[in-house]
């Protein structure tokens, strides 16, 4: 987000009439929305990462439900940041393309781990739904 708050200070918006692009309103939704998106993943992991130290100092065993609300939360967590970094890299404009800057390592990066089997957000969601309605998670690995 740093890097994105230079950027903005840095250059235009190409074909408009802002010649500073932290003057126009679209950034300041795209910014904002994208903040708030962080914030909430944030918030998110605090809640997942709390239940974990809770089960590590008082040893007591996950319920299939804590374990499955741990995946989709981790799941949930990876796609507030994929989108958050594609408002960013949307913003960014093409030039963030290019391999020196950095932001296109971080739409990438986010891309990757989203379609990780053990990360997405669809197939947490989905094992966590199950198991709410009383089902087998239908994995293994939970």
């Amino acid at each position: 987000m740093a890097e994105f708050g230079e950027r903005i200070h840095q250059r235009g918006i190409t074909y408009t009439i802002y010649e500073q692009q932290h003057t126009a309103p679209v950034t300041h939704l795209q910014f904002a929305e994208a903040a708030m998106k962080i914030s909430c993943a944030e918030l998110l992991t605090a809640d997942f990462v709390s239940l974990i130290d809770a089960r590590v100092t008082d040893g007591s065993p996950y319920t299939p439900e804590e374990r499955a609300r741990i995946r989709a939360q981790a799941g949930y967590v990876a796609r507030l940041c994929k989108e958050a970094v594609d408002l960013i890299g949307s913003a960014s404009g093409a030039s963030s393309l290019r391999l020196e800057v950095p932001v296109q390592r971080a739409v990438r990066d986010l891309n990757a781990l989203s379609l990780h089997s053990f990360v997405n957000p669809a197939a947490n969601l989905e094992l966590y739904g199950r198991v709410l309605s009383g089902l087998d998670a239908g994995t293994p690995f939970l």
